[in-house]
């Protein structure tokens, strides 16, 4: 009899010490979450300070591209120390993350990102050069490609801004072509940041942008951060071509022509004369 309690009681103790285990374990994973998440917000906020600081100068005088780079560099930096603490993990979804960032919530008007449009034909130029370096034709000529769809990609999305027919005809349809065409303009920034990277020499901007595709669920986005994403990379896209492109913008401005070749111009939305919406 005395054999059974004292088996009873080990097997109880067994138990208790699998659950404290357990328990331990469970307690050590929610430190360890709360701690990346603790670390993410304060590479958020870093972040957005930087770039605030950087506002701060940029319109009090004009910087050279020796200053922009430190600066750069900096805010760059921060963002990356914020990417780097991200754990998936640590939120429900991608929504909750961008909660968490609130990147699209900083008050700032000029950001290093926009800033980098003046230093656009400096950076391309120097890019292309080493791309010329490479002894291999077909994959040379496919980077100048790349290259080279920018300004044809910056036409096309002022050709679907301007297209004001469209827009009175079928609004959504008007949408839908901007969406495209911007998706299509930072995607192709985006590969010409990846050859920089390749290369080893400055990118365009320090960082990606975001498209708005179709994985986006309205629904799951409670508080619209993630569309506040999308609103503010679509905005910042937009802010760095106006400076690297100004005479394409201003021509489009002015009199309202852009020249596109044929063979070039946007499938889904044309450039008309300029009209008042």
């Amino acid at each position: 009899m005395s054999g059974e309690r004292l088996s009873n009681s080990d097997n109880q103790n067994k138990n208790t010490s699998a659950f404290d285990d357990f328990a331990e374990r469970v307690r050590r994973e929610q430190e360890f979450v709360e701690r990346r998440r603790e670390d993410t917000r304060h590479w958020a906020r870093y972040y957005v300070g930087a770039e605030q600081a950087f506002d701060r100068r940029v319109k009090a005088n004009k910087i050279s591209e020796t200053e922009f780079m430190k600066w750069e560099d900096e805010v760059g930096g921060a963002f990356f120390k914020m990417k780097e603490a991200e754990y998936d993990a640590c939120y429900a979804s991608k929504y909750e993350k961008d909660r968490e960032e609130r990147i699209s919530m900083s008050d700032r008007t000029v950001t290093a990102e926009v800033y980098a449009g003046n230093f656009y034909e400096e950076r391309t130029e120097i890019l292309k050069q080493k791309i010329l370096e490479n002894p291999n034709p077909k994959e040379r000529d496919a980077q100048l490609k790349i290259l080279g769809d920018l300004p044809d990609k910056v036409c096309s999305h002022i050709e679907a801004e301007r297209d004001f027919d469209l827009k009175k005809i079928d609004g959504r349809a008007y949408l839908s072509a901007r969406k495209d065409v911007h998706n299509s303009l930072i995607r192709n920034l985006n590969k010409i940041n990846k050859l920089a990277d390749n290369y080893g020499v400055r990118r365009l901007t320090f960082r990606n942008f975001l498209t708005n595709d179709d994985r986006y669920d309205e629904y799951k986005d409670i508080y619209l951060d993630t569309d506040g994403r999308y609103e503010y990379d679509r905005s910042s896209v937009e802010k760095y071509m106006r400076i690297a492109f100004a005479d394409l913008y201003d021509q489009a401005e002015n009199d309202g022509t852009l020249r596109v070749a044929p063979n070039k111009q946007s499938k889904t939305a044309y450039f008309h004369s300029l009209g008042e919406d």
